[in-house]
């Protein structure tokens, strides 16, 4: 929730790191959610408003982007 790489997305890179060292023309491609901003029970959840969990989404995403990147995958949005 600092913006810092996803848990979800550090476990999903060492698992299909594996996976593609069986299935090398595998090329994972991460499509991460960005739409809770707007989810007023979210927002109290992690006590942040709207744009502040906005920014930490945003960072999140960068550097969830980068993480993936240096595997040479991709991340969407």
């Amino acid at each position: 929730m600092n913006g810092g790489i996803p848990l979800s997305v550090k476990t999903q890179i060492e698992f299909l790191k594996k996976v593609v060292t069986v299935m090398q023309n595998t090329k994972p491609l991460f499509l991460i959610s960005d739409l809770d901003s707007d989810n007023e029970a979210i927002l109290k959840a992690v006590r942040r408003t709207r744009e502040e969990f906005e920014l930490c989404v945003k960072n999140s995403l960068r550097a969830a982007r980068e993480a993936v990147g240096t595997q040479g995958w991709e991340a969407d949005p």
